[in-house]
């Protein structure tokens, strides 16, 4: 099966016809490069291949977790040159930190999982770097080639991260720098070069980011991909949710708080699982999940809900067909894919992807979808905020320099 690192050159083959991998041994009329309609944009301009380099002050502060660059839902792909777009993997998001070979492998919330990644951690001590900061995402591959959560669950349910692949998309520091005020082009082009060329036996592969195209969401989503990110290509690296990056789903899918269950009469652990979020503080019902399950998942499910404390029903009113439930502290995350919401504001057609270790109960929220022109406004609002000041060629000089 090729690594999903395949999938980043998209396009059609002219003699199979090929949808679903296009790599040069498969499809061997593409073009040796990339199929021109998903022309790769150039990861960083020329004047700043230099701008980093190696040896720099031992006394520099020892790198450490950091908070993640979030992005923002939108209904639709943003257009235009100040945007590139990468693929959105279905894992787990991952921060790598490298300091003088030691390797902590962090999760989006600050938990330490380098034992569960241990084979890509042993792979990362193997870059030349005396110290980095690298931001990506965990997968694992399906039978179809693509990234699933539900594969990746299983993977390190066995232990065996040696089937994982780590793809790595941002870099915050290096060797003692801190990049996060470099652009996003600045930023990859210094992991491209850090990453690509080194045998790391296709486990740890840097995303690729292309230039837009309206074929290109469609694509991904017929390769049961999870969507798109986009990204300014002039935006900073802020530590918290931005405009400057936003996601476009394929299908409807979040995270929602396991608030109780409900009993099964077919000797199963539950029947179905009993959902809420949060809105301001507040928890609010989202519905009941009653497929999705094997007879393993649920059994870890239930595991883990035995050591909660059952509690009063949280919600005064209920619709009548949810029926005796058993409520449970809302400490459990989980992952649902549905078709929608519906007008009082419960989940259609849910059904349950896993566990999400990796996510604060506390910020588990509704999705809602921003309109892409608002969003695009924002963005631009948000890089010219975080834009470092520079002074104009014609402004005179202040303090001991203008003496």
């Amino acid at each position: 099966m090729p690594p999903l690192s395949s999938f980043q050159h998209l396009g059609k083959c002219e003699t199979t016809n090929a949808e679903r991998y296009l790599t040069p041994q498969q499809c061997a009329s593409c073009l040796p490069g990339r199929p021109r309609s998903f022309e790769r944009q150039d990861a960083v301009p020329d004047q700043s291949r230099n701008i980093v380099a190696k040896n720099l002050a031992s006394s520099s502060k020892a790198p450490g977790f950091e908070s993640l660059e979030l992005a923002t839902l939108a209904d639709a792909v943003p257009q235009g040159p100040e945007w590139v777009h990468e693929v959105k993997f279905d894992g787990y998001r991952t921060l790598a930190v490298i300091d003088a070979g030691k390797v902590t492998m962090y999760s989006r919330s600050g938990l330490d999982w380098t034992r569960k990644y241990r084979a890509l951690a042993k792979l990362l001590q193997d870059l030349d770097v005396e110290s980095a900061v690298i931001d990506g995402e965990i997968v694992a591959l399906n039978e179809h080639g693509a990234s699933s959560f539900s594969k990746l669950k299983d993977e390190l349910g066995a232990e065996r991260s040696q089937n994982l692949q780590y793809y790595v998309f941002d870099l915050l520091h290096l060797n003692g720098q801190d990049l996060k005020k470099q652009t996003l082009l600045e930023r990859k082009g210094q992991l491209e070069r850090l990453v690509k060329g080194r045998d790391l036996n296709d486990r740890i592969i840097y995303s690729e980011h292309f230039a837009e195209n309206p074929d290109f969401l469609p694509h991904l989503c017929s390769l049961e991909m999870e969507g798109l990110i986009s990204k300014r290509i002039d935006s900073t690296y802020t530590g918290k949710r931005s405009k400057a990056w936003l996601k476009v789903k394929c299908h409807k899918r979040q995270e929602f708080l396991i608030v109780g269950y409900t009993d099964s009469k077919a000797g199963r652990d539950f029947r179905s699982l009993l959902l809420g979020y949060y809105d301001q503080g507040q928890l609010k019902f989202a519905g009941k999940v009653g497929t999705g399950f094997n007879q393993d998942s649920q059994a870890e499910i239930m595991a883990k809900i035995e050591g909660l404390s059952v509690i009063p029903k949280p919600f005064k009113k209920l619709p009548p067909d949810v029926g005796r439930g058993t409520w449970i502290e809302p400490k459990l995350v989980c992952e649902i894919e549905f078709t929608e919401w519906t007008p009082e504001g419960r989940l259609r057609h849910p059904s349950f992807q896993g566990l999400r270790e990796d996510k604060k109960p506390e910020s588990v929220g509704r999705d809602k979808e921003m309109p892409v022109g608002k969003a695009v406004k924002a963005a631009k609002a948000e890089v010219a905020k975080e834009a470092p000041r520079r002074r104009h060629p014609s402004a005179p000089l202040k303090g001991p320099e203008s003496a």
